[in-house]
Formats: C-alpha cells, sequence, structure tokens
C-alpha cells in the first residue's frame, strides 16, 4: 500500500520533473517561490505587530501562531526557489502536521477554556502528530541523508513492503488526526462567535480564514501532487497567501482583540469561587455538596463541611434559614454576622436539584448601622430635651427682660430652638417611615392624600394654592410617605417664597409610556432653589464644603429613592422654581406578600 502523500518513488518522480521542466516553468516556480517568501514576511510581520503593539491575553499565542505560518512559509519558498521537491513536500507536511497545534491552544485561550491552555496539554495533543512526524521522516530519509537508509527501505520482502505500508498508514493517519485537531478548534470559534452577539461575525470570518485555510491548502495540495507538483505548490501558496490577508486584517480593519468572548466563557466555578461571598450548594435533602474558596477560606470546620447536613452546619433548617435576617457564625477571623439568602438550584426542565445558600458578610455594615442607631437615638432625645430647655429660658427671658435688644436675641434663639426640635422630629418621622417604606409595598390614592396636605397647609401659610386635578392617580407609596413627600414639598416652596403674591401650583401627571409614569410636579413663584444646594440633593452625595442647608429635600429624595422614583430640580421661567417627583407605575410594584 502506497502513501497517497509521499513515497520514495514520488520524490524520485519529482526530481525528474524538475530536471525536465522547461524554462517558462522555471519562472513560474521562480515566481511562487518569491510569492511564498513574500506571504512568511508578511505573516511574520503580523505576529511581530500582535506581540508589540496589542495588550491582550490572548496576543501571545496568536503571535506564535502567525510566525508558525510564517516560517512553514519562509521553509517552502527556499525549497522551491532552490528546486528541493524534497524539502517542499517534507515541509509541507510537517506544516500539516502541526500548525493545528498552536491554532488550537489559541482557540482554547481565546474562548477561554484557560484550564487547558499549558505545555502539558499542548504536548499531549503533539503526541500523535510527533508519532506521523516521526513516521515521515523515515520515508524521507534517503532522500534527506544518502547514509540513511532503513535495509527494508531497498527490500522487496513481504516484510519490507508492510513495514512501509505501516509507515504510510501512520503518517496518513496523523494528518487526519491533525485535521480534527483543526476542526476542534475551528467549531470552537464558530460555536463562540455565533453565541455572542457583541462579536462581529466578519472577524470571525477573517479568523476562521487565518487559522484554518493554510491548512486546508496543504491537505488538498498533498491530494493533487501525485498527478502535479505545480498545482499542488500553487494551491499551498493560495491558502498562505489567504491567510496572511485575513492575519493582516484580524490586527487592522477588523481587530481580534477589541471584543474578546473570554469573560463570557469563564467556567460556573471560576466565576463563583472569585465571588467575595460565601456559596455552599447543598442536594435536596440539605447535605453539604459543594463550597466555594470564600466558604472553604472563612470557615474552620470547612474540613468536615462536605457530607455535613444544614442542620448541623448552621443550627437551622433550610426553611428556618431562608427566614433569618442575619445568623452568627465563628470563622478564621473571629464571630461574623451573615446576611443569608437561600436559593432553589433547578436543571434545564425545571426539576429541583438542590439549593444554593448566600452568605454575605454584613458584620461591618450591621455593627455601623447599629452604633449609628444608638447615637441617633442617644442625640435625638437630647436634643430634643435640651432645645425644651432652651426655649423655655429664651421665652422667659424675653417675657422678663426690660431691655429691646434682650428681648430681640432671646426671641432669636427661641425660633432657632424651635427649627431644630422641628428638625429633630423630621428626621425621626422620616425613619419610620422609610422601615415602613422598607417593608411594605402598599399602593395610595394620590388625590385625597393632597387634599389633607393643602388643608394642613393653609391654616399656617398664606398664599395661592392650585391642584391640577386628574382623574385620580394611584402611586406605589404608603399613605404616610407621600404626605410626607407633599407636606415637605409643598412648605418648603411657600415658606421661602419672598413674592408679594406667593402661589404654589401642585400638578400630576401619568403617562404610561414613559419610563416613569407617574410625575408630581410642585411648583412656585419664590426666589428658586440655590444652585448649590440643588446639585447636592440631586447627586445625593453632600460633603463638608458642598451641603444643603436642611434636611426638607433630603427627606423628599430618600423617600422618592426608597419608593423606586427620582428627584428633579428645575428653574421655573420668569423666576421660581419646579421639584418634580418620577415614581413608577404602581402596578408595576409587587404588592407585599
Amino acid at each position: 500500500m502506497e502513501s497517497v502523500y509521499l513515497n520514495a518513488t514520488t520524490v524520485a518522480e519529482h526530481t525528474i520533473i524538475y530536471s525536465q521542466i522547461p524554462s517558462m516553468t522555471d519562472v513560474y516556480l521562480t515566481v511562487i517561490g518569491s510569492s511564498l517568501l513574500f506571504i512568511g514576511a508578511i505573516f511574520c510581520i503580523t505576529a511581530a505587530i500582535s506581540w508589540y503593539r496589542i495588550q491582550s491575553p490572548s496576543v501571545g499565542l496568536f503571535a506564535a501562531l502567525a510566525a508558525s505560518a510564517g516560517i512553514g512559509a519562509t521553509a517552502l519558498s527556499i525549497g522551491v526557489l532552490t528546486e528541493q521537491p524534497v524539502v517542499v513536500l517534507l515541509t509541507a507536511i510537517i506544516i500539516g502536521l502541526f500548525l493545528p497545534i498552536p491554532w488550537i491552544i489559541f482557540c482554547f485561550d481565546y474562548v477561554g477554556r484557560e484550564s487547558l491552555v499549558s505545555l502539558r496539554v499542548a504536548g499531549v495533543i503533539s503526541l500523535p502528530s510527533v508519532v506521523g512526524l516521526f513516521s515521515t521522516l523515515i520515508i524521507f530519509g534517503e532522500r534527506l541523508l544518502p547514509w540513511f537508509t532503513l535495509p527494508f527501505q531497498s527490500d522487496t520482502s513481504l516484510l519490507a513492503t508492510t513495514l512501509t505500508s505501516i509507515l504510510n498508514l501512520i503518517q496518513f493517519f496523523g494528518l487526519l488526526y491533525a485535521g480534527g485537531v483543526m476542526l476542534v478548534g475551528t467549531g470552537l470559534i464558530l460555536q463562540t462567535f455565533q453565541r455572542y452577539l457583541h462579536l462581529d461575525s466578519t472577524t470571525g470570518v477573517m479568523l476562521g480564514t487565518f487559522g484554518t485555510i493554510p491548512w486546508i491548502a496543504i491537505l488538498f495540495g498533498l491530494q493533487l501532487q501525485p498527478a502535479s507538483f505545480l498545482v499542488f505548490i500553487t494551491t499551498v501558496a493560495i491558502g498562505f497567501g489567504l491567510g496572511s490577508v485575513s492575519g493582516v486584517a484580524l490586527v487592522g480593519p477588523y481587530p481580534l482583540f477589541n471584543r474578546v468572548p473570554t469573560a463570557g466563557n469563564v467556567g460556573p466555578k471560576t466565576v463563583v469561587d472569585e465571588l467575595a461571598e460565601m456559596i455552599i450548594v447543598t442536594d435536596g435533602d440539605g447535605t453539604v455538596v459543594e463550597l466555594n474558596d470564600a466558604a472553604e477560606s472563612s470557615v474552620n470546620s470547612v474540613g468536615t463541611s462536605i457530607g455535613q447536613s444544614v442542620d448541623s452546619l448552621f443550627d437551622a433548617s433550610l426553611e428556618e434559614l431562608d427566614q433569618k435576617q442575619v445568623i452568627s457564625l465563628h470563622s478564621k477571623s473571629g464571630r461574623r454576622l451573615f446576611e443569608p439568602t437561600v436559593s432553589e438550584v433547578t436543571d434545564q426542565h425545571g426539576q429541583p436539584l438542590g439549593y444554593a445558600i448566600v452568605l454575605r458578610d454584613e458584620t461591618i455594615r450591621m455593627t455601623r448601622q447599629r452604633r449609628l442607631d444608638v447615637l441617633n437615638r442617644i442625640l435625638r432625645h437630647n436634643v430634643r430635651n435640651s432645645m425644651n430647655v432652651i426655649v423655655g429660658h429664651a421665652e422667659m427671658i424675653q417675657n422678663r427682660a426690660e431691655d429691646e435688644s434682650v428681648r430681640s436675641s432671646a426671641d432669636l434663639i427661641g425660633e432657632r430652638g424651635d427649627e431644630l426640635v422641628e428638625i429633630s422630629q423630621s428626621a425621626r418621622d422620616t425613619e419610620e417611615i422609610l422601615n415602613l417604606e422598607a417593608e411594605s409595598h402598599q399602593r395610595t390614592s394620590f388625590g385625597p392624600v393632597i387634599q389633607t396636605v393643602l388643608e394642613s397647609v393653609r391654616t399656617k401659610y398664606e398664599g395661592e394654592f392650585q391642584y391640577d386635578d386628574p382623574d385620580d392617580i394611584v402611586v406605589p407609596m404608603t399613605e404616610g410617605a407621600i404626605e410626607a413627600v407633599l407636606q415637605e414639598l409643598v412648605e418648603n416652596a411657600i415658606k421661602h417664597n419672598d413674592d408679594d403674591d406667593p402661589s404654589v401650583t401642585i400638578e400630576a401627571r401619568y403617562e404610561p409610556d414613559e419610563l416613569y409614569p407617574i410625575k408630581i410636579s410642585v411648583i412656585d413663584n419664590g426666589p428658586g432653589i440655590p444652585e448649590l444646594e440643588r446639585q447636592v440633593i440631586e447627586s445625593g452625595d453632600e460633603t463638608s464644603l458642598d451641603h444643603a442647608s436642611g434636611v426638607g429635600l433630603w427627606i423628599i429624595r430618600w423617600i422618592s429613592t426608597s419608593a423606586g422614583g427620582k428627584l428633579s430640580i428645575a428653574d421655573r421661567d420668569p423666576h421660581g422654581s419646579i421639584v418634580s417627583l418620577s415614581l413608577p407605575s404602581a402596578d408595576e410594584v409587587e404588592p407585599n406578600a
């Protein structure tokens, strides 16, 4: 059985063909050889440009692949230009055996299969190609090295014929294996570019051409070479030419590394292990079967956690754990507070497989929150009591003092004291409202609430109050929350109004096609809100240099944010302000269970 690619006879035949080809064919071979030399240079330049100018995790393997193709094309050109058919055919087979190796390693790296990117994996994949190379070198040995002649190569016995056939078969299956490796890498690339819409399909075509067409040209050319060496070398030159053009495109007009799919293909375990939260996976009976790195490094009992039940690990069942807001665990850094979340894990058909427990370390946040709660209660209680004493003494001084300046100072002290008491009470009321909002998703009819607010404001302030009353609007807030917001908006608009005829208009609109369908606006003709204070409220970031003068607008912002809305402030022409509260539709808010 003769190799379909090469044996000693075909090598000899091509040597004779070279000696008999006319001068015109010499010119053609010179053109083909020069073209291959130029193509090899393009591949090498592409490798250099990608290596030195592109910053990407996969660029090193891309450069290695381009350099390998460039060296192969250069070796082919040398064989053609020096009229060495043995060198040409041997080089083609070696390229066919080994070019798929850097290609598939690059493909693994590019699509995010980092666990398969290593010298060990490359070595294992290369083993059949090495065996194929060994067989090829034995076949070529006599032509390359006259002294290298095995006994069976000149023997015509059955044993010699069998050994020659075995070598040819090994060479054939080595190339067949290399083709399989090439197809696996190409399949990964095509699947990835089809899977991720952010990847340019043209770039995918260019990458496929770059990695596979030179190899396919060699395979196809080797099938043709027994009939025509010129057709064989022309086919190889065309294939390498297309590959070089694609390589240039990948570092130029269609940049390969601007958008890479690596992150999308990172294995689920890699993602889970990178999370700071502790993740514990159990089976359907609540037995621990898996932990991520954070859990392994945090829990002292991790060595005995696998196979334990959730009850013994947390002193609570899965159902009880799901109901807890915080649990206390002894970790390697001491006693820590965690917020548990329990989620059911299902297969693609929705059948339950087990449970995933996520433990988020809330020790610092909860400790800080508790500290603030205690300080808040102490300060609010002390401020209120102290200010009541200050206001009482100020009133006594005002009533008993005979000096007008003393009475004026006492009056100012009383006013400022009343303001501080009012702020303290507003902060307390706001805290209670926000706590209720966090636990409830109530719906409230807007019309009755604004009527109540206007009646209250009219008893305190003089001015014109108008309310544009469309069809009743339902807002996704508790009655106390929307009343507090409207009270602050209207009072803030009227008490700072310095116009001779102060007016406040409340408008409510419902536009279902908008991102925030509900829009409540309070419009006044006062002096407007200072720009600095407006920026602080709208950004939500108060510093020691940039801060708001009161808590009214902050209260509005906090409550609106809690309800999923936003606060915006604009100027009114010719003067005044427009403070708008935008809210989602009440139908989009899940009711409290």
